[in-house]
């Protein structure tokens, strides 16, 4: 599983700009990836998520949940 991970996160990282068009990790980009998180979680259809989007909401979620 973790291989696939890695392979994932390549591709997703080929082309140095994620589907969200923002830089990664700026903070216009976290706040379009915790969007699309809770548009997920709030069980849209057609959601499509990154490994590293998810990651970075569910961690600023955590942060701001302490």
């Amino acid at each position: 599983m973790r291989s696939l991970e890695k392979r994932l996160k390549r591709l997703e990282n080929a082309t140095g700009i994620d589907r969200s068009g923002r830089a990664p990790h700026s903070p216009e980009w976290l706040a379009f990836w915790k969007s699309e998180y809770q548009r997920y979680l709030a069980g849209e259809h057609g959601v499509l998520l990154t490994i590293e989007g998810v990651r970075a909401a569910m961690q600023d979620i955590d942060d701001d949940a302490e």
